[in-house]
């Protein structure tokens, strides 16, 4: 399980400005996670990642989906 998500969305949040802001927070993740984040300055997006565990994409007509 994810060490604790709320820290890793400061972690995010504190990074936006780097590219790899989501892939460089994941660093410090201890244990597995899968994550779906939708950023305020891009709310038509949706970024997923995972750390160890298996993620889904379904993507479908007028709807997509993310399961981990």
């Amino acid at each position: 399980m994810c060490s604790n998500t709320e820290v890793l969305a400061h972690i995010i949040e504190e990074n936006l400005r780097y590219n790899d802001a989501i892939t460089g927070a994941l660093k410090h993740v201890k244990g597995t996670c899968g994550l779906a984040i939708i950023l305020t300055a891009q709310p038509d997006r949706i970024f997923v990642a995972r750390n160890s565990s298996p993620l889904v994409i379904g993507l479908g007509q007028d709807e997509n989906m993310v399961a981990s």
